[in-house]
């Protein structure tokens, strides 16, 4: 079991390792790279949700299915990539759809979707997709799992949005004034006819 721990762990790190500045990448049986471009590039506007895609692929003359979570990441000088770091990332994403049953050689589009927080950190951060063959029912653990982890690099688009609780207090107070001032004008009239 341990030998098969560490197969697992070697192989993710290798494919971790080179999925942070190149696009494709892929095992004997399943890929993932972004939809566009070499990068999975996110740009945070701050309060509004943004969706990415990426692209999964089965490399097998089988069926398979594969399943899809998200990590935090953290992106080290040298490029490698540790499953770990900022949990904001990861509270502040979804990936659909979770699970993903591909025909021989299908290629099919998820979608990272990322809600941002009205108030953004100074650094973002990074999230790692990975994407997992779901082994088929009644096969042998295999000896080595195969997970690859596409990184998804944060940005900055925009300002925080401003607080508007103040302006909505304001926006209330001028609606009561408004309505004030139709009740006060409708009793003005209503006398006046009557003293026709």
């Amino acid at each position: 079991m341990t030998r098969r721990c560490a197969s697992a762990a070697l192989l993710l790190a290798l494919v971790l390792g080179f999925a942070a500045p190149a696009g494709a990448i892929e095992t004997t049986r399943f890929g993932i790279e972004p939809a566009r471009g070499d990068q999975l590039d996110v740009d945070l506007r701050p309060g509004h949700t943004t969706s990415s895609a990426i692209v999964v692929w089965n490399r097998r003359d089988e069926p398979l299915t594969l399943e899809l979570h998200l990590s935090p990441a953290t992106v080290n000088a040298d490029g490698t990539v540790d499953l770990a770091g900022p949990d904001a990332p990861v509270r502040w994403s979804s990936v659909r759809p979770r699970r993903v049953t591909l025909a021989a050689g299908q290629r099919r589009e998820v979608s990272l979707t990322v809600r941002a927080p009205r108030h953004l950190p100074d650094v973002l951060g990074t999230v790692a997709v990975i994407a997992e063959p779901v082994p088929d029912e009644g096969d042998p653990t295999p000896a080595v799992l195969q997970r690859l982890a596409l990184v998804g690099h944060f940005h900055r688009a925009g300002r925080d949005l401003p607080d508007l609780w103040p302006l909505a207090g304001v926006a209330l107070l001028a609606i009561v004034a408004v309505f004030a001032q139709i009740v006060v004008s409708r009793r003005r009239l209503r006398g006046s006819s009557w003293s026709r």
